[in-house]
């Protein structure tokens, strides 16, 4: 069964070794990226691949409401969402995360965050439960 995969944050890491894994079950990839800048590099990742790989331009800092998180979920039509958006921002970032995260969690029952800065451990909670995460790149407490 082919699956359509919607990959938030297409060109980290953890993002970048995914894709290819996906790919080659056959399933189709859109992969979210903040900059066409990053483009040539997750459209290699596409190559000789069994499945399709799209690649969106378009920011998570733009998810401001549940319409644009559907408007997105619209145009891809995934069965899966996959969350591994991390730029470092400290407090700007994670409150970005947490509310772009919860517009699209409202449309979508298939899901999988992915944390992939080993700082942070595997917790990661967006009720107050005392745990404060910690920016791998810029130390500080978000």
């Amino acid at each position: 069964m082919t699956h359509n995969i919607l990959l938030i944050g297409g060109h980290g890491k953890v993002s970048q070794l995914l894709t290819p894994l996906l790919l080659a079950r056959s399933w189709n990839v859109t992969s979210l990226i903040r900059s066409a800048d990053q483009k040539p590099t997750i459209e290699k990742l596409g190559q000789g691949q069994a499945g399709k790989l799209n690649v969106l331009v378009s920011s998570v800092e733009n998810i401001q409401s549940e319409d644009d998180a559907k408007g997105i979920l619209d145009q891809v039509k995934p069965d899966w969402v996959v969350w591994s958006a991390g730029k470092c921002l400290g407090a700007i970032w994670v409150q970005c995360f947490q509310n772009s995260f919860i517009h699209f969690s409202t449309f979508v029952s298939r899901k999988l965050k992915v944390d992939g800065r080993r700082r942070w451990g595997t917790r990661w909670s967006f009720a107050n439960n005392g745990y404060r995460p910690r920016c791998s790149n810029c130390l500080h407490e978000s």
